[in-house]
């Protein structure tokens, strides 16, 4: 249970700082160039990875499924990528971001219904981290705002990207990491991402030209911080801990506000320090 917890916190963490880098990234890039120069910095360090665990490469002939339940968990998160990227362009934060970070529930959900056993004390405190991270992903206008904005506000699109999301790392966490270990399906996801994206800009009428040398930090740092997720999020799964880890992993949005505050002193609302401590209750219900 501890390992679980703390490499769901270790995911959270890795991917509150890639959402953060993100967005300087995507303002100087653009968000398609920084997201392909990221996704093939995130391939080469997880191919290094992949080149020193020969045993699991010898995987593919005996664990055929697990390969293929890889694949589409890398297709699907890809999708989700997607929807999430159409959700923020035409929609607005204050319904995208909350709406998405549910994910979590359904992967949890669809944990519990595949059978993995759930206390109910570890129960409610998914349920209560789920709250907080939704609550905590509105920003300021709080639920007003977010009331007000829901019409045209990319809630489709946000709600397609969590049942992706949701799906995706449940298929990846029950049917791909036990048999593959965590690095090969995430290695496949990102390989998959790099190909689809440098298909998809073209298309899309986006530059496909390298960043420049001032903005290749923020970009590798995505790529890096992104892979440290991943890898993060996928031996957390390998404890067979599937929820817990993935719902663990939503608290993102809670890392980013949080940096937000430190290094932008950004304002923090009161519903979203109300939110962190729903947070902190729903962790201390999921250790005990």
């Amino acid at each position: 249970m501890n390992t679980a917890l703390l490499l769901g916190l270790a995911s959270a963490l890795s991917y509150g700082i890639t959402d953060y880098l993100a967005g300087i990234a995507g303002r100087a890039v653009g968000v398609w160039r920084s997201i392909l120069y990221g996704d093939i910095l995130a391939f080469i360090v997880l191919s290094a990875c992949f080149a020193g665990s020969r045993g699991e490469a010898g995987a593919f002939t005996s664990h055929q499924s697990a390969w293929i339940a890889a694949l589409g968990a890398g297709l699907i998160l890809f999708a989700a990528a997607g929807l999430l990227t159409r959700g923020l362009t035409r929609g607005t934060l204050a319904v995208v971001a909350p709406v998405t970070a549910s994910y979590g529930a359904i992967a949890a959900l669809l944990s519990a219904a595949t059978g993995e056993r759930l206390t109910l004390r570890v129960g409610c405190g998914i349920l209560v981290t789920a709250c907080g991270v939704c609550l905590v992903s509105i920003p300021t206008g709080g639920l007003r705002a977010f009331r007000s904005q829901l019409q045209a506000s990319g809630f489709g699109w946000a709600a397609g990207a969590a049942v992706c999301y949701g799906v995706g790392f449940w298929l990846q966490g029950v049917f791909a990491v036990p048999a593959l270990g965590p690095f090969i399906p995430v290695w496949l996801s990102y390989g998959l991402a790099v190909v689809s994206t440098a298909i998809l800009i073209p298309v899309l009428g986006a530059s496909l030209a390298p960043p420049r040398r001032r903005e290749w930090g923020p970009v590798l740092g995505t790529g890096l911080f992104s892979a440290a997720g991943n890898a993060a999020l996928t031996l957390g799964q390998s404890t067979g801990r599937v929820a817990i880890v993935v719902v663990l992993s939503t608290l993102t949005s809670a890392v980013t506000v949080l940096l937000s505050r430190l290094v932008d002193r950004a304002a923090i609302a009161v519903h979203q320090w109300l939110a962190m401590g729903v947070i902190i209750a729903g962790l201390i219900l999921i250790k005990s």
